[in-house]
């Protein structure tokens, strides 16, 4: 995580976010598969890809776009088949990703999943998304 990291409860009816700028997690409205512990799973999660990009000597951006750019962010895109085209991302679903906007988001998502599914939460998620499953193996510390 990065170093200072903070949170901040900004109310029920907001969106939860990260904000690199200032190393914080806001943790607003649930998600609505997850509740309040998903979503801030998956803003922590962000931060973890902000630490990735600062370890590996990159600017970081205010939307994290410098992770692309780390070898845990190539590892994601190259496995699970996330292309870039025409300036848009096109995604290589698994039965238990789809709809997400990029790769970044995809990952904190699974992030979050995988995390959840480790200490007893989460969806199956070396069932229903193997090749997700595999890049966390070699992403993330054992817990």
């Amino acid at each position: 995580m990065p170093e200072g990291l903070c949170f901040l409860r900004i109310g029920s009816t907001l969106t939860s976010y990260y904000d690199a700028r200032v190393s914080t997690v806001y943790l607003g409205a649930g998600s609505p598969v997850g509740g309040e512990l998903a979503a801030l799973a998956h803003e922590v999660c962000h931060a973890h890809q902000h630490r990735v990009i600062v370890n590996g000597g990159l600017t970081v951006t205010s939307n994290l776009d410098s992770w692309y750019q780390t070898a845990e962010g190539k590892d994601f895109v190259m496995v699970t088949g996330w292309r870039l085209v025409d300036g848009k991302w096109i995604e290589n679903c698994e039965r238990w990703s789809c709809g997400y906007p990029n790769p970044l988001e995809d990952a904190a998502e699974f992030c979050a999943n995988w995390y959840g599914k480790l200490y007893g939460g989460g969806s199956d998620v070396q069932q229903y998304a193997p090749l997700r499953y595999a890049w966390a193996i070699r992403s993330f510390p054992a817990p």
